[in-house]
């Protein structure tokens, strides 16, 4: 179990490199869905571009933070997670909750697309960290 949790769990990292990457390099993606949840505008009809730019910065700022979650979370996973450590089992469960807090937001302004894709991602993430629970909690044998 702890193989295929592992596997599962490099999948869900390597969805939030690809995010991570996505909001840093494409922003107005991100932007446009926010804008159109939020005002119900799209970017064409914006007529300041200093207040598109500034949240795209925001998104780009967002995606930089994620993705160095996203690698200290890979190094976790292939340094005591596999290894079935106890505390790379809390730390991953611990970091992952506080990401997967992160789809508080969309849901709350109501842009699905940035929900469903973090909806998505928090059900691997859990599959993952609780398959093999029991090789990292099971009792010693005597």
């Amino acid at each position: 179990m702890l193989k295929v949790a592992v596997i599962i769990l490099l999948v869900v990292f390597s969805y939030s490199v690809i995010i991570s990457l996505m909001e840093i390099f494409v922003p107005t993606v991100a932007t446009g869905n926010i804008l159109k949840a939020v005002t119900g505008e799209t970017l064409d009809s914006v007529q300041s571009a200093g207040y598109l730019k500034a949240i795209k910065l925001g998104i780009m700022s967002s995606g930089i933070h994620a993705l160095s979650s996203s690698i200290v979370c890979l190094f976790v996973l292939f340094t005591g997670f596999r290894k079935a450590q106890k505390w790379a089992w809390w730390a991953l469960l611990v970091g992952g909750c506080i990401s997967g807090g992160g789809g508080i937001l969309p849901i709350s302004i109501g842009d699905w697309v940035y929900s469903f894709i973090y909806i998505i991602g928090v059900v691997i993430f859990l599959v993952g960290i609780f398959l093999p629970i029991k090789a990292f909690f099971a009792k010693p044998v005597n």
